[in-house]
């Protein structure tokens, strides 16, 4: 039970109503990525190491108190139990059943209710007698340095989506046994394994997996493995420096690279570095091409960075590698959200929900696909099923009060807020969202409390600043706004969430400023963030009177989306605004065509007719 291989962090779809930015969070501080004792022992010879004291100094990166000359001694007692019997036994064979009958029938030893961290750190496996594969196996070589035992490590990597095997090897030069501890000691040969992971010749030509690993190698899977553990409990930058050191302990170990990938990717509340994941995810592919699970978090990361030919590109490599991969489907169905194809991603997202029924995500993001599709009933349906699949899931009680407003259940929708937030205080989308409906209510007190309090805990929060920043304004304080607008900019200047809340904050007093914040941040900006930029570049050039500018950068928007709203009154204005009557009173009418009830365009349709 399982090596770490991570392809699990979702990217939350682009187009939905009351989607909210997120700000990455401020650079980590600087901290060594292991312990000065375990950093000296992974740097002496093969020879010298002990592999038992190495996976305990790694335990104390979780557990600081531990001590580990205490945890020896355990060890130590196990090893004196199972010395007797191994004397006595005179093959391979029954020297593994003595250290089978010791772990597994007088010890007890088991597989883990949980698989986290403390399913494979030594000092968890010996407290608890339970362990996954990498945890017994552990267990079981540092056994046999304390009895003569020449046991191996034996790693299976995995390709996949799924999890990859440790399991170790007798190998005295003559006989050559596989044991598996997770099967209780089950002896199999290697075509087994060689048939179960669906391994193929090339993947033997390092002499690495299924090969005998040396005591570092080992090592290094605790360290990938701890770091794929925090990741996966949302501890992105506590993960960061183990894998780093990981990737520099084995440069060439794909599965390192790709876990690291998942560290800096973060989740959609921050914590991420994309440039740095878009890179590891890179190398563990390079190192391995046929690497599914690398390729579906390259997918991720370019789509999250803008890049939707590289996300198109590496998910349906992922598919080609691993046919129904979950991951590979939800980067396709927000490609499909991005390009405004709503029904496409729908039913992408539905055949996911098909191949993985048990996955509350993919029901929280067929959820999504739904609510951008202004499906409202059918919304609401995924989320209820995504929080039954999983009643703790924050992101699918926001999603289910996000339809239940949308549909005009004021009461119930508060309700599922509360949900949310309960699942998950620190929810940044349901806290933006709660905020916005006091200032709605007319509560600018609340509203500006809610803010502030996003802002606390997230200083750059774009979504928070901005409606914080409107709030200022309407109170007289819009000195106030801009100040607080332009400190977070300065701190973030990349950042084009913050840009476009800033231009905003400036574009009625004065829109030249307004477009020099934005002309240097659009220029580094993701393809997913370039359309409310260049709808504000297209604004900011109508009001400075240069309508030709205004009129092309609205046009080069439409042809994207042609039913941008912003992109339409920015062209039928400029239009008008340079005489052109026909084509004003075009894009006027494809305003009415996509918002009946805009009284703009109507007024403006009967004046051009009455011309």
């Amino acid at each position: 039970m399982p090596l770490k291989t991570l392809a699990l962090l979702i990217v939350a779809p682009l187009a939905l109503a009351g989607s909210f930015a997120f700000a990455a969070q401020p650079a980590a501080e600087v901290r060594p990525a292991v312990s000065k004792e375990l950093d000296a022992l992974l740097k002496k010879p093969e020879a010298e190491i002990d592999l038992a004291t190495g996976a305990l100094l790694l335990c104390k990166e979780e557990h600081a108190a531990l001590d580990v000359a205490a945890q020896l001694k355990l060890l130590d007692a196990l090893a004196a139990k199972l010395a007797p019997a191994l004397a006595k036994a005179g093959t391979a064979e029954a020297k593994l059943d003595a250290l089978k009958s010791l772990l597994f029938e007088d010890e007890k030893f088991g597989l883990p209710r949980k698989d986290d961290a403390a399913a494979f750190l030594l000092a968890d496996v010996l407290a608890n007698k339970r362990g996954n594969c990498l945890g017994l196996s552990v267990l079981c070589l540092a056994l046999a340095e304390r009895t003569g035992l020449p046991l191996h490590g034996v790693p299976v990597p995995s390709r996949l989506s799924g999890p990859g095997h440790l399991l170790v090897r007798y190998d005295d030069g003559v006989a050559r046994r596989n044991f598996d501890a997770t099967e209780g000691g089950a002896l199999h040969d290697d075509a087994y394994y060689r048939d179960l992971f669906k391994l193929k010749p090339d993947d033997f030509k390092s002499r690495y997996i299924l090969g005998n690993a040396q005591k570092l190698d080992v090592l290094n899977l605790l360290l990938v493995n701890l770091g794929g553990a925090r990741v996966e409990a949302g501890r992105f930058r506590d993960a960061v420096p183990l894998l780093e050191r990981a990737v520099e302990l084995k440069p060439s170990y794909a599965p390192a690279f790709n876990n690291l990938g998942a560290a800096k990717f973060g989740d959609k509340s921050g914590a991420s570095d994309l440039d740095g994941a878009l890179r590891a995810y890179a190398q563990a592919v390079k190192l391995d091409p046929n690497f599914a699970a690398a390729h579906a978090g390259l997918a991720a990361a370019a789509f999250r960075l803008g890049q939707l030919e590289k996300a198109e590109e590496e998910a349906m490599t992922t598919e080609a590698l691993e046919p129904g991969n979950v991951q590979a489907k939800i980067v396709l169905a927000n490609i499909h959200l991005e390009r405004g194809e709503k029904k496409a991603a729908c039913a992408m997202l539905e055949e996911a929900c098909r191949a993985a029924p048990k996955d509350a995500r993919l029901r929280c993001h067929l959820g999504d696909a739904r609510l951008a599709s202004a499906e409202l009933p059918e919304a609401e349906s995924a989320y209820r099923e995504a929080l039954t699949l999983d009643p703790n899931a924050a992101d699918a009680a926001f999603g289910l009060a996000e339809a239940l407003r949308l549909a005009g259940q004021a009461e119930k929708a508060k309700g599922a807020y509360g949900d949310a937030l309960r699942l998950d205080p620190g929810h940044i989308p349901t806290r933006l969202a709660l905020a916005l409906l006091a200032k709605q209510s007319g509560d600018l007190k609340g509203a500006a409390a809610g803010y502030e309090a996003v802002l606390k805990d997230h200083p750059a929060e774009a979504g928070a600043l901005k409606g914080l920043a409107e709030i200022l304004t309407a109170q007289g304080r819009a000195q106030e706004a801009e100040k607080r607008l332009a400190e977070a900019l300065k701190a973030n200047p990349a950042d084009a969430a913050l840009a476009v809340a800033c231009a905003d904050a400036k574009m009625k007093a004065d829109p030249a400023a307004a477009l020099a914040i934005l002309q240097p941040v659009l220029e580094k900006a993701p393809e997913s963030a370039r359309a409310p930029i260049l709808q504000r570049i297209a604004i900011c050039h109508g009001r400075l009177g240069n309508h030709r500018k205004a009129l092309d950068n609205a046009e080069a928007l439409l042809k994207t989306d042609p039913k941008d709203l912003p992109a339409l009154h920015v062209a039928a204005a400029a239009s008008e605004a340079l005489r052109d009557g026909p084509r004003a009173l075009n894009y006027y009418n494809r305003i009415i065509v996509v918002d009946p009830a805009d009284q703009t365009a109507r007024k403006a349709i009967a004046r051009l007719n009455a011309r």
